[in-house]
């Protein structure tokens, strides 16, 4: 469901704001966290907890949990954005609080461990780094070449 948010997202980015750049790298980071899901659940295949009756649908593995690598790599991509664009710091309380949420849901639904948690929290955290090291890192030499010529 927050795949086609991002791309009506980005494409409002890059067709209306004229920020190509900003639309590619939330792409990234939003395609990159799921497919890191869906790649870790295969290669790790942890069953689900079974404290109390499945509450919805959970064919998946439990570790690590997609929904916090997505949550942590995402809103706080999102945060920085908006950190270096107007110097806001009000959007990384958002984005704290949005993991905890999702952290207890997970674990309200009892669909995870507490370490399927922590383990989806820290790939989102290196996704986060990653993949924002790479994209600023992109935009500096970007920058500089217009300087120069």
């Amino acid at each position: 469901m927050i795949l086609p948010a991002i791309i009506a997202l980005g494409l409002w980015l890059w067709r209306v704001k004229g920020e190509p750049l900003l639309a590619v790298h939330l792409l990234v980071v939003c395609i990159g966290a799921l497919t890191m899901n869906v790649s870790m659940k295969s290669l790790l295949d942890r069953e689900r907890p079974t404290l109390f009756p499945p509450r919805g649908l959970y064919a998946w593995a439990s570790y690590p949990s997609g929904h916090l690598i997505l949550t942590t790599a995402l809103y706080f991509t999102g945060a920085l954005m908006l950190r270096r664009a107007f110097g806001w710091r009000w959007p990384f309380v958002v984005a704290s609080l949005m993991v905890a949420i999702t952290c207890y849901s997970r674990l309200y639904l009892s669909v995870h461990w507490p370490t399927d948690l922590v383990g989806g929290m820290l790939i989102g955290l290196v996704w986060l780094i990653g993949s924002w090291k790479a994209f600023t890192s992109y935009d500096a030499r970007r920058r500089a070449r217009r300087a120069i010529a």
